[in-house]
């Protein structure tokens, strides 16, 4: 601005230069406090949005593990009973699959032992409990084997023949007894072990191959077991088996993996329902309820260490061994108390004959 003749502005137009100055300011300052208001408000809506959708999501997560859903043929429980067939072999006590909402309906055993099992299949404790060194299921311990555990493991087992019959596990002992019809085997299996296998959930998968086999092959339920236990990688070594790797196993096991699954989805075959992970929702609701204690099977379980793999319960009473689970030779003097405690308290004035586990 600049006065009539082009010189220097006056002093009154100076004046009036710095008011117009100062009202552009205070007029940027008030839409400034106005935007950083907006932005504010908004940044604590999307904020508290954010929280609330969070609680919700966590509440609704929960909610999920804690409810049951659509689960495999044969698992009405949350498990698989396996009983004697009466011609000294085993098979599966047939149930149909839970429905969403249901909760496990608890089995029955007539049988003068009732051993259940929760195991996770990628668990090494289980490992040695169910097979210890016999990878190959010969039922002998050979140097192979020895070589495999102790580089697996770290560990110095030698071909010491004292000590060597304390390492071939206990399933052998226990499909034993089923067969002869003085033992149930429940086996529930749980996935708690996915943290160790780098985001490849194999825990969870390996539970969900064991849902869809008990579902659609149950006959070779067992072989798979054992196999899968057989050729167990170790712990923490990487991503686990593959999709690939659990099939081909199950397929030499004996499993028809053509067979058909009747899954929340319809009818898929075992394969597919490997692959697609069919009940994977349902082991993750039954190892919630595990975890958190809430089988029949657990009642006198000790929860005050958490709950951990493999928990074995024989009528009633836990087994936690003095030194390993591995311990054959233990696990059967555990069999055998706890039978002769049993038979002890029900026996009568004349008591009918009760069968021997076998040795």
């Amino acid at each position: 601005m600049s006065n009539a003749q082009g010189g220097r502005p006056t002093k009154n137009e100076r004046r009036e230069q710095a008011r117009e100055q100062a009202r552009a300011l205070r007029e940027e300052a008030r839409r400034r406090e106005r935007r950083n208001k907006v932005l504010l408000q908004g940044g604590i809506i999307v904020v508290v949005l954010a929280i609330v959708v969070g609680i919700g999501w966590g509440i609704w997560s929960f909610a999920q593990s804690q409810q049951p859903v659509a689960g495999p043929a044969n698992m009405a429980s949350g498990g698989v009973l396996l009983v004697s067939d009466g011609n000294g072999g085993i098979k599966v006590q047939s149930t149909p699959g839970m429905q969403a909402g249901q909760d496990p309906v608890d089995s029955t055993s007539s049988a003068s032992i009732r051993i259940q099992e929760f195991i996770d299949l990628t668990c090494p404790i289980c490992q040695q409990f169910e097979i210890g060194l016999d990878y190959d299921g010969s039922g002998d311990i050979t140097q192979a084997d020895i070589d495999k555990y102790n580089e697996t493991n770290n560990a110095n087992v030698t071909d010491d023949p004292s000590t060597l019959g304390d390492y071939v596990g206990n399933m052998a002992y226990i499909e034993t007894l089923v067969e002869q019809g003085v033992a149930t085997l429940e086996i529930f299996p749980v996935a708690i072990l996915d943290r160790n296998w780098q985001g490849s959930a194999y825990s969870t998968r390996s539970a969900n191959a064991f849902a869809a086999i008990a579902a659609g092959d149950p006959n070779h339920l067992i072989a798979f077991v054992q196999a899968m236990y057989q050729q167990q990688p170790a712990e923490g070594s990487g991503t686990g088996l593959s999709d690939d790797d659990i099939i081909s196993i199950a397929q030499g096991a004996g499993v028809d993996t053509t067979a058909s699954v009747q899954t929340s989805s319809g009818s898929v075959s075992i394969e597919e329902a490997i692959r697609s992970q069919s009940f994977k929702k349902w082991v993750t609701s039954m190892t919630s309820r595990a975890s958190n204690f809430q089988f029949s099977a657990e009642a006198n379980v000790d929860s005050s260490k958490g709950f951990g793999t493999p928990v074995v319960v024989v009528n009633g009473q836990q087994y936690t061994p003095s030194s390993s689970y591995m311990s054959n030779s233990e696990f059967k003097a555990f069999i055998l108390q706890v039978a002769g405690e049993d038979y002890t308290q029900n026996q009568t004035p004349t008591p009918t004959a009760t069968a021997t586990p076998a040795g």
